[in-house]
């Protein structure tokens, strides 16, 4: 689907479909090896929202908080999941 790093390799994001036809975004931390599973709640949510969301959180110093931002503001409801 998408999968995109910042430009130093510290994070990943990526959106894959869930097992229940959802979207979900993974986000990875190369340093901490922490992920985290987001299911995104809207049903009607493009793969452009979202590559826009990517972008800009990837440009930014605090990706996390960024990105959920970005979400919010778009009106892309999503909840947090830690993956073991």
């Amino acid at each position: 689907m998408i999968a995109m790093h910042s430009q130093d390799g510290s994070h990943f994001l990526g959106l894959r479909q869930g097992r229940a036809g959802g979207y979900e975004i993974v986000y990875e931390a190369a340093k901490t090896g922490k992920r985290l599973i987001w299911q995104i709640k809207n049903s009607l949510v493009s793969e452009g929202d979202i590559t826009r969301q990517f972008k800009q959180a990837l440009e930014a110093s605090a990706v996390l908080e960024t990105l959920c931002a970005g979400l919010r503001s778009a009106g892309i409801a999503f909840e947090v999941d830690v993956a073991p």
